[in-house]
Parts: C-alpha cells; sequence; structure tokens
C-alpha cells in the first residue's frame, strides 16, 4: 500500500531511439511524466546490456520531464527507489529527480564535481540538510539501484526523524535532520534535472511510495530490481508471500 508513483521503462511501447514525450505511471494514480518541447525529450533505448539487456531512458544533458504537483508526491515520509546512472564524469553535479523549492522537499542528484563522485540527497529543512553515499558510488554506464527514505516526520519541520540513503541494498548513509515537505504547486518531480544542473545519462525505474516502507519491503523492492537490472548484491531477496515472484514482488503488487 503507499505506492504513489512507478515509471519504468519496459513499460515504453517505443521504438529504439524515439522520444520520449509521457512516461506513463503504472501506479495507476495517473502521475504521468510528460515534455511537450521536442527538442527537451529525453530517447527510449530498447536494450542495453549495463541493464541487463533491459531498456532505459536516456537524457542528454538538455532534456527532462516534469510531473504536476500532486500533494500524493509530498508527503510527511517517503521511499524512492531510482535505478539510474550517469554517462561520463562530467566534472560537474547531475541531476536525477528535483523534488525541492525554497528549502522544502527533496532532490537527488549524481556528485561528480572534484575527484569524488557518489550520490548525493539534499532535504528541506529550513536550512538544507546533505546527505551522501560513499566515494565512487557513481560508476559511469553503471547502474545502481538508489533508495532514499523519510520515516518520523510530521512533514513541517517536526517529529523524531530519521532520513536514509542506500546504494544497492547497502545503508550509505542517515542523518536524523527535521524534514520539511514541498508544499509548492510547480511542476514536481522532474526527472534529469536539479536547478541548472542536467543529466547525460540514464534512468530505467522510479519507484515512490508516500509512506517508510518496512527494513522487509524495502528489500523486497531492490530485490526485485536487483534482479530485473543485473545488479549485484540485492537480487535474489524474497518473502515467504506466495504471490512474490522475482519479477513482481509483494510490495509492488
Amino acid at each position: 500500500s503507499g505506492m504513489a508513483l512507478w515509471l519504468k521503462a519496459d513499460d515504453l511501447d517505443l521504438a529504439d531511439t524515439t522520444a520520449v514525450s509521457q512516461w506513463n505511471d503504472a501506479s495507476g494514480n495517473g502521475h504521468h511524466a510528460t515534455q511537450g518541447t521536442a527538442s527537451d525529450q529525453p530517447s527510449f533505448v530498447a536494450s542495453d546490456a549495463d541493464f541487463n539487456n533491459q531498456p532505459h531512458v536516456h537524457f542528454d544533458g538538455n532534456h527532462e520531464l516534469a510531473i504536476p504537483f500532486s500533494a500524493e508526491l509530498n508527503p510527511n515520509n517517503v521511499t524512492v527507489f531510482v535505478v539510474a546512472t550517469v554517462d561520463s564524469d562530467t566534472g560537474t553535479y547531475q541531476g536525477i529527480i528535483n523534488n525541492y523549492t525554497s528549502n522544502t522537499g527533496w532532490l537527488l542528484y549524481a556528485k561528480m564535481s572534484g575527484s569524488d563522485n557518489y550520490w548525493q540527497v539534499r532535504t528541506g529543512t529550513g536550512s538544507a540538510q546533505i546527505i551522501s553515499a560513499a566515494t565512487d558510488s557513481v560508476v559511469p554506464n553503471t547502474p545502481s539501484i538508489v533508495t532514499f527514505k523519510i520515516s518520523g516526520s510530521d512533514g513541517s519541520g517536526g517529529g523524531t526523524t530519521v532520513q536514509t540513503l542506500s546504494v544497492n541494498g547497502t545503508s550509505a548513509a542517515t542523518s536524523s535532520a527535521v524534514f520539511t515537505k514541498k508544499s509548492s504547486t510547480s511542476n514536481t518531480p522532474i526527472l534529469g534535472q536539479v536547478g541548472s544542473f542536467q543529466l547525460t545519462g540514464q534512468m530505467a525505474e522510479v519507484v515512490m511510495f508516500n509512506r517508510a516502507l518496512s527494513t522487509e519491503e524495502t528489500k523486497q523492492v531492490e530485490g526485485y530490481l536487483g534482479t530485473k537490472y543485473g545488479i549485484s548484491g540485492t537480487a535474489g531477496f524474497k518473502t515467504s508471500n506466495p504471490y512474490e515472484t522475482a519479477t513482481f514482488p509483494a510490495v509492488l503488487g
């Protein structure tokens, strides 16, 4: 329960290299990611060996997809899973998802500036809180499962908040900073862009829940994504639930 958004590239019924004007939300909530300007549309890649021969959506540094504001996508607590990577070390930040305005909400990017390349999340706390994964956790052309979770927050800068960032099923960073959710009605989330920093890279799947998943539920989703995209360290997790399979974990059902 609580799935708010599910974008998966294998749902796109497109020919290879076709521009992506709309990435439909498979959660059933209608939070489709769209781009009406042709020059800003990313492209569909039908198969990539780096992604276990699965498809992905490629952003070239000038592309983005936006989703209209919804309170369902801006809850007090959230769990987000993203399968993505960058094409190369560009020496600058590369935006993955932007759901952030004026120190409220959250955003995810690949920090490629300097000699250390790693995943980083920034959250709205009144004064921004940044949590970072390990050095070299971003490897060009090698997809990662990036999991971000907020639990215990009241969404208004209070509560006993825990923020966690994991990469490929392994905890990378935690924070007890309070969280202020985004309430501005500007289009967000935006895929492939964080402010002036845009993604030159690949995104295969985004799954968002409007609650903090349990440890077991988190492992189910990471196991599903790890199996699907051939990412080591996460594949094969399965509970005793008879409805769960390697490609359809019960938590996504």
